[in-house]
């Protein structure tokens, strides 16, 4: 297989891009909690609420080219979509619920497109990338508000992320 044009799940490579999206997101998280409270904190979480961003911008981008468009995948209304508008928001803003929906949806539900991806194509294509650098951000992101923000959800939180998700569905 040549992983520079086709991506398989449950191969050495998977295991490879699973274990670099651990490191860079340990690495980061570690670093913001040294410097917790202070511009360089800042600057790291402008950083990360920015890569999940770009990415996200990039997936929507990529996915609306005719050539690739397709009605069911193009819209960014997924959870793992959805969860990486919110990624800045809940970074970078005091709004509780987005913290939440990130929190819940980051750490509860886009897990499984780290551990189940449904990205096909190889290192050399866009998609690649923007796909791991999305999931990245915002599972990273949910550790990052856990790890460094303290953040705890509560039981009205639990309620709230509940009838959100049975809204959306």
């Amino acid at each position: 297989m040549d992983c520079l044009h086709t991506f398989q799940p449950w191969t050495l490579d998977h295991l490879g891009v699973l274990a670099a999206c651990v490191l860079v997101a340990a690495i980061v998280i570690r670093y913001a909690r040294t410097v917790r409270g202070t511009p360089a904190e800042v600057r790291v979480r402008l950083a990360w609420a920015g890569m999940t961003l770009l990415g996200e911008i990039g997936s929507t981008a990529i996915w609306y080219l005719p050539h690739r468009y397709d009605r069911q995948d193009s819209w960014p209304i997924h959870l793992c979509d959805l969860a990486a508008w919110i990624t800045p928001l809940a970074m970078l803003g005091p709004w509780r619920w987005a913290r939440t929906l990130l929190f819940f949806w980051g750490l509860g539900l886009s897990t499984q497109g780290l551990i189940t991806p449904a990205v096909t194509s190889g290192v050399l294509d866009a998609t690649w990338w923007v796909y791991w650098a999305q999931h990245l951000g915002v599972v990273g992101g949910a550790v990052y508000l856990a790890s460094v923000d303290g953040y705890r959800p509560s039981r009205r939180d639990f309620a709230f992320i509940i009838a959100a998700t049975l809204l959306l569905v």
